[in-house]
């Protein structure tokens, strides 16, 4: 796959769109339709993104920046490549919330790693740590792959807004 693929749907009166593959630089292209076709409140699954490279982040921001105007914008499922952009560009979330995020769990004996999606309620407070898992293929411990300051970094930092 070597575009995005976007779907657009309703749920609960929110429009849900899906994204899948990679955000990369024709991004844009696809993303610019939507203004058209979403009202104001909006919920951006990236559940099955697999990439985000420089070129996708800035087509993403620079849509973001104005399709947010006047709209109630939420995340969910936000896997780790999302989750990385989300921490280190501010600007890739503008004002949406992180409804929910797959936080990748490794376990400590096989080295599967499983991704758990987590909702902003179970986002640990900053200074704790998650307690463990299971291992779906051993049923050993598992552990946050990354520390809850790196990967929740995002939660942490104060609002700009």
């Amino acid at each position: 796959m070597d575009k995005i693929q976007l779907s657009l749907e309703e749920r609960n009166g929110v429009d849900l769109v899906r994204c899948r593959g990679p955000i990369s630089e024709e991004a844009g292209v696809h993303l610019a339709p939507l203004a058209g076709k979403v009202g104001k409140r909006c919920t951006f699954n990236f559940k099955d993104v697999n990439f985000v490279n420089s070129s996708g982040v800035r087509a993403w921001v620079t849509f973001l920046r104005d399709f947010i105007v006047g709209r109630d914008i939420s995340f969910e499922e936000c896997p780790p490549v999302v989750v990385t952009q989300i921490n280190m560009i501010p600007s890739f979330t503008a004002a949406a919330r992180v409804a929910s995020v797959l936080a990748p769990f490794v376990c400590g004996s096989c080295n599967e790693i499983t991704l758990v999606k987590m909702v902003e309620a179970e986002y640990p407070p900053e200074g704790t740590q998650l307690p463990p898992g299971r291992c779906r293929r051993c049923s050993e411990a598992t552990q946050l792959a990354e520390t809850p300051e790196e990967y929740f970094e995002f939660f942490y930092r104060p609002s700009a807004l």
